[in-house]
Order: structure tokens, then sequence, then C-alpha cells
């Protein structure tokens, strides 16, 4: 199955805001 240029971006984009989630949360943390 072939997804979309629209699923591609939206997949990058929710992968992107949970790495910087997980960055927040170490430096919560480390604090």
């Amino acid at each position: 199955m072939l997804l979309t240029q629209q699923q591609r971006t939206t997949r990058a984009v929710a992968r992107k805001k949970m790495s910087c989630d997980e960055n927040i949360k170490k430096l919560a943390v480390s604090k």
C-alpha cells in the first residue's frame, strides 16, 4: 500500500512532535 504525501507528512510531523515531547520530559527531569 502506497502512502499519500499527506499521510507521510502527517506521520513525520507526529514523530517530530513526539521526539520534542521526549526532549522536554528529559529537560524537566534533569532540572
